[in-house]
């Protein structure tokens, strides 16, 4: 017998989970691309683990959307990230960071 489609289901439609997984796959562009400009070893490390996955990311991504990660927004996008990095790293246990992201 065929599996009976829930409700979670049909509110993830095939293009809604695509464009999930194009969410995804952009974070993780991002995030390995910080990962990677990093003075910390240990980070360039977990930035080359990714890189496999990063790759088939790009691959499976059309030119426009390639297009989006020029060198200048990813310039821009990582220093935000090394702003908030600094900013939570000053933080004192129970204290909390609100962020508005519209990199």
């Amino acid at each position: 017998m065929p599996p009976v489609a829930t409700p979670a289901d049909r509110r993830t439609s095939s293009p809604a989970r695509s464009r999930a997984k194009r969410r995804g796959g952009a974070t993780r562009r991002r995030v390995a691309e910080w990962l990677r400009r990093s003075r910390d070893a240990e980070r360039r490390a977990r930035a080359a683990d990714m890189a496999d996955g990063v790759r088939v990311t790009l691959d499976g991504m059309s030119d426009e959307e390639r297009r989006a990660y020029s060198e200048e927004r990813l310039a821009r996008v990582c220093a935000r990230m090394d702003e908030l990095g600094a900013a939570w790293s000053r933080l004192a246990v129970g204290e909390s960071l609100s962020v508005e992201w519209t990199a």
